[in-house]
């Protein structure tokens, strides 16, 4: 398939809400105006970065590259509306874009979002670019700058062996997100993409404050093989987040789970029945 019949593909084959007043086709696509806060973030899903041709099917590598912008879009307690995605490839994949397409199409139709523009290109390796706008309303944006000494924090699922195969379907926590913010004040939140220690430590260091995690509260997958794969491995794609202590019996019964608490300083502490060590920030982190 070459780039004219892609786009007379999506023209039949993906329908546009009446927000979209002109979409792929055009040199930019022109949307409503809406009254609330607009989100923007972008994703790339890079062919021996973030996957491997031989582990992942096209239907894997379209879902997943909107699933983790999604996932994004998540961690601030927005609501996507559209996405934009630049797909490079080589020629002789050519075939694949609409499996890869069919990937895709199963988030738009789930969150009802519109795919309204992107690019297609030639390349020696996959390279996806997803980019995503959605809408929050005023003061409910979650930052990751908010946590503050006292604070509790949670994981909304467990943690590790995503390797096994969570990492190609798992599904992006708007509803849960959304739900948790209008029921409790959250403040701060992110999703664990490069693992727990590495992307708590983001938090830490964006609201200047420190933390202490308590080794038998982290709730391990069953695939998840030890504790260092829960704390290190990644591409979880759960919300991690930190609330007021008031609300902590609260959250724990709406099946959320309670790991440790933010404390004054820089530390992330790991606290076992015997003894309290530095936790290593390590995870997946790009140029390290």
């Amino acid at each position: 398939m070459n780039e004219l019949n892609i786009l007379d593909f999506l023209k039949k084959k993906i329908k546009l809400s009446s927000s979209t007043i002109i979409g792929p086709g055009d040199d930019a696509a022109l949307l409503r105006n809406f009254k609330q806060e607009i989100v923007f973030c972008g994703d790339m899903l890079i062919e021996d970065v973030h996957f491997k041709l031989k582990d992942a099917t096209f239907f894997d590598i379209g879902y997943k590259s909107v699933a983790r912008t999604l996932s994004d879009i998540a961690a601030v307690s927005a609501v996507p509306k559209y996405i934009g995605i630049s797909l490079a490839l080589p020629k002789k994949y050519s075939s694949k874009i609409k499996e890869f397409l069919s990937g895709v199409e199963v988030l738009l139709k789930r969150f009802k979002i519109d795919l309204v523009g992107g690019d297609l290109s030639c390349s020696k390796k996959i390279f996806v670019d997803v980019w995503a706008i959605g809408f929050v309303e005023k003061n409910r944006f979650v930052k990751r700058s908010g946590a503050k000494p006292g604070d509790s924090i949670f994981v909304t699922g467990t943690l590790g062996g995503s390797y096994k195969g969570k990492h190609k379907k798992f599904l992006p926590l708007i509803e849960k997100s959304r739900k948790l913010t209008k029921e409790f004040k959250i403040n701060s939140m992110m999703d664990i993409s490069d693992g727990l220690a590495v992307d708590l430590y983001r938090i830490l260091k964006e609201s200047k404050v420190g933390a202490k995690i308590y080794q038998k509260q982290i709730p391990l997958s069953k695939d998840a093989l030890t504790l260092e794969d829960g704390l290190y491995s990644g591409e979880d794609y759960e919300l991690l987040f930190t609330a007021n202590p008031k609300n902590k019996q609260k959250l724990i019964k709406k099946g959320f789970f309670y790991i440790g608490d933010i404390i004054k300083g820089k530390e992330l502490l790991l606290c076992d029945d015997k003894k309290t060590k530095k936790l290593k920030t390590k995870g997946f982190v790009h140029f390290s």
